[in-house]
């Protein structure tokens, strides 16, 4: 007999979907163990999930595992600098958004950061109120963001903007992409742009 509340649980997961019950996680890299406590406290009427880790090496292990939806990183790591860190991180997860959080803030820094991957910089100190104003704006902006593309649909792209290139002419279309006229036809086929009379045939024109 269910109770009341694995029903009220199971209603809620068929009205709001699975992807909806998942809570926001966010990674807190640097050295400075302090700051990773007031981002936790800072964050902890906002549903985020906080982790820790004082370098580069210790934050890539937790990536492998789990799927972050922010790294909020302070520059002094256990192992690299941070903007090393920036541009290793953003490698290993580029879907993250990366907030860079710098005591010694400079425009040079902040360009730099930017160029590496983040996604925010921001100046320290910050009070709870900003982080968790900037949290939550990354938050429903990656929500907004459309799903990464497949590597099938970046290949039926890539393959439709080369054979525009050159007008349909398969023939010229294949040799630009280095496979064979009938590959070109199979993928072409698959892709639903080859006429029913074609496909009868069973080759290419």
């Amino acid at each position: 007999m269910q109770t009341p509340r694995r029903r009220e649980m199971q209603i809620a997961i068929g009205q709001r979907g699975y992807g909806e019950m998942r809570r926001s996680l966010l990674l807190a890299v640097g050295k400075k163990a302090d700051f990773f406590l007031f981002v936790q406290e800072a964050l902890l009427r906002t549903g985020t999930e906080v982790h820790y880790a004082e370098g580069f090496a210790e934050a890539s292990k937790h990536l492998r595992w789990r799927r972050y939806d922010i790294l909020l990183l302070w520059p002094e790591l256990a192992d690299v600098d941070g903007l090393t860190a920036v541009k290793r991180l953003h490698d290993l997860d580029y879907l993250v958004r990366l907030l860079y959080v710098s005591p010694k803030p400079s425009v040079r820094e902040a360009v730099a950061a930017m160029k590496a991957g983040a996604s925010e910089y921001l100046e320290w100190p910050v009070t709870p109120e900003q982080l968790r104003a900037v949290v939550v704006q990354e938050l429903r902006e990656k929500r907004e963001e459309p799903s990464p593309l497949s590597l099938a649909e970046v290949e039926r792209r890539h393959i439709l903007s080369v054979l525009e290139l050159f007008s349909g002419n398969r023939r010229k279309t294949a040799e630009a992409l280095g496979i064979s006229s009938r590959t070109l036809y199979n993928k072409l086929r698959d892709f639903g742009l080859v006429d029913q009379g074609e496909m009868t045939q069973g080759k290419p024109q």
